[in-house]
C-alpha cells in the first residue's frame, strides 16, 4: 500500500500528540507518587545510580566482576521489592510510575522492525477516510438509529412484509460491516428512492471505519468525474487535484458508490 505524504504527516501528528499526553499524564504520576511517598523518589535516585554503577562494571576489563554484577542484582531487587510495597500501601499499583504508551506494539513510535504500525496506519486511515467520505463528517447514520416502523408489517404477494425483508437486509449488512476484511465481497443494494440504501450504507462506512479501514463514499457520478478530469482536464491544477482523489480512491480499504 502506498501512503499519501500528506495524510500519514496528520496521523504522525496525531500520533505525537498522543505521546505528548502520555508524557504529560506519566510526569503528573511521578509528581504526585514523589510529592506524597518522598521514600520513592529515593529509591528510584538509587535504583539510577546503580544502573550507572552496573555499566561501569560491565565495561570494566580484567578481574572477576560476577561478584560485583551479582551483589548490584541483589541490591536492586530488594530497591524494587521496597517500592513496590510503598506503592501499592499507597494505593497504587506497582506499574503506576511505568511509562505510557497507547500502542503497546510500537511503544507509539508508529513503526516495528522498519514497517509501519497498525496503529499509525488505523491512524493514516482515519485521516483518508476523512478526505474521501463527506457523508461521514456531517451525519449521524448509525444502525441502532435504523427505524424498522417506516416499513409495513402486512404481507405483500410473496407473503413478506416489507419490514420483515428490511430485517433480512439490515441483518446482512450489519454483519458485513461487522466481519468487514480485506477478503470481504462486493455488496449490490437495489430498489427505489427512499427505501433505506444510503442509510445503510452509512451505517456499513461507519462501522467499518471505525474499525480502523479507510472507506471512501460518493456518489457514481462524482467518482466518474473525477477519473474524467484526471485523463482529460486541460487545466494541470485541476488533472492534479482529481489525480489525487483518484489515486486516494483506489487505495482505500472499502470504496461505496451511492446512485450506481
Amino acid at each position: 500500500m502506498g501512503y499519501d505524504g500528506k495524510l500519514l504527516a496528520r496521523a504522525r501528528e496525531q500520533l505525537d500528540n498522543r505521546k505528548a499526553e502520555n508524557a504529560a499524564e506519566h510526569q503528573r504520576r511521578v509528581s504526585l507518587v514523589y510529592t506524597r511517598v518522598p521514600e520513592i523518589a529515593d529509591i528510584d535516585r538509587q535504583m539510577q545510580a546503580q544502573m550507572r554503577s552496573l555499566m561501569g562494571v560491565a565495561i570494566r576489563h580484567g578481574g572477576d566482576v560476577g561478584a560485583d554484577i551479582a551483589a548490584l542484582e541483589e541490591e536492586n531487587l530488594a530497591l524494587q521489592a521496597r517500592r513496590a510495597e510503598l506503592l501499592t500501601e499507597s494505593g497504587w499499583s506497582i506499574d503506576y510510575l511505568d511509562e505510557i504508551h497507547t500502542c503497546p506494539i510500537c511503544r507509539d513510535t508508529g513503526y516495528r522492525g522498519g514497517t509501519i504500525c497498525s496503529c499509525l496506519k488505523a491512524l493514516y486511515n482515519r485521516e483518508l477516510t476523512a478526505e474521501l467520505s463527506v457523508l461521514l463528517r456531517n451525519s449521524g447514520e448509525t444502525f441502532e438509529k435504523f427505524d424498522f416502523s417506516l416499513y409495513g408489517d402486512k404481507p405483500d404477494e410473496t407473503g413478506e412484509s416489507p419490514r420483515a425483508y428490511m430485517r433480512q437486509v439490515y441483518n446482512t449488512c450489519r454483519d458485513y460491516a461487522g466481519s468487514f476484511s480485506f477478503t470481504s465481497p462486493n455488496l449490490l443494494f437495489q430498489g427505489s428512492t427512499g427505501l433505506g440504501k444510503t442509510f445503510l450504507s452509512a451505517c456499513i462506512a461507519r462501522v467499518v471505519a471505525e474499525k480502523g479501514f479507510s472507506v471512501c463514499y460518493d456518489t457514481a457520478a462524482a467518482a466518474l468525474e473525477y477519473f474524467e478530469s484526471r485523463k482529460f482536464s486541460r487545466d494541470p491544477e485541476t488533472a492534479e487535484s482529481a489525480a489525487v482523489r483518484v489515486r486516494r480512491m483506489l487505495e482505500c480499504d472499502l470504496m461505496i458508490l451511492d446512485d450506481l
